[in-house]
């Protein structure tokens, strides 16, 4: 596609990503500080018996969902942005928001830096662990994506890895494995069980379903800007359902520019839009309005 001839140039796509990559990412920090705190307050509530069992489920679902964001961003080091000096910070909260999912943060960058070289590609594209579009592809998507992970790295990376890394990994294991025995050990397995195994179960299956199933499905398309979809939410709902999805409703603004913090994408979105269009990135339009365009056309 000749530039001379597109609506918005590569150039001109690729200037606007700039201007929204580089800052330090605080809004990320504190994502990821809020979350994890809440998260053992509410065992801690729980514990005491001022959380009933089924909200305590559900808000501890959501809180593993939303510790994946910022394990995600430290990942692409996108919290410390340009400023190298504070890459501890963005480790320190990689390796912070993994004890609460219950993954490690070494691990997952090798895992996701491969998924994004294959996006879509089967045998080479790790979270690529289903195809099939039914309730139990959305169901398993998660748990698979998570042993597909595991699988990965101690098959191909670790025999390969630096004493380090392989030390690293260990501990991180060790630990996120070491409080949810330890607490279960000292009086509170219940709350172990309900909010550290069984709520991380369904926030992860939530995770799979959002974060990689919904965005990329029918997963048969691996060029760029066709590999992943933008889903654009009823209007009534779109802002805050955009939030409560952590924007990954704009996961393809990821895949186009993974050093874009998170909650930029809707913004770059919008100025890129005709480029993406012409360039037939997949956008799926919700609600009234969007039935009644497709009706006329």
């Amino acid at each position: 596609m000749s530039e001379q001839t597109t609506i918005m140039s590569e150039a001109d796509i690729n200037r606007r990503a700039a201007a929204h990559m580089g800052q330090v990412s605080w809004p990320t920090v504190w994502l990821a500080l809020g979350s994890v705190v809440t998260y053992f307050l509410l065992i801690g509530l729980t514990a005491a018996g001022l959380m009933p069992a089924v909200p305590a489920f559900l808000l501890g679902a959501y809180l593993v969902y939303a510790t994946y964001t910022p394990l995600h961003e430290a990942v692409h080091r996108n919290i410390c942005g340009r400023e190298r000096n504070l890459l501890w910070l963005n480790n320190l909260i990689g390796y912070l928001v993994a004890t609460v999912l219950g993954v490690s943060f070494t691990m997952h960058r090798s895992a996701h830096m491969a998924h994004h070289r294959a996006t879509n590609i089967a045998g080479e594209d790790p979270d690529l662990v289903t195809t099939e579009r039914s309730l139990w592809a959305v169901l398993t998507c998660g748990s698979k994506m998570v042993i597909s992970e595991y699988r990965d790295y101690f098959g191909r990376v670790f025999p390969r890895a630096s004493a380090k890394e392989r030390i690293t990994v260990l501990l991180e294991i060790f630990v996120f494995v070491g409080w949810r025995v330890a607490l279960a050990l000292n009086g509170y397995a219940a709350e172990v069980l309900l909010l550290a195994v069984l709520a991380n179960m369904a926030g992860v299956t939530l995770l799979g379903f959002l974060f990689a199933w919904v965005v990329h499905t029918p997963f048969d398309e691996t060029e760029r800007y066709r590999d992943t979809a933008t889903i654009l939410l009823p209007s009534a709902v779109h802002g805050f359902l955009t939030r409560l999805w952590l924007w990954q409703n704009y996961h393809s603004i990821h895949h186009l520019f993974p050093r874009v913090p998170y909650y930029r994408y809707a913004d770059l979105f919008d100025e890129i839009r005709p480029g993406m269009t012409e360039r037939g990135a997949p956008i799926v339009e919700l609600g009234a309005r969007a039935a009644a365009q497709r009706a006329a056309g």
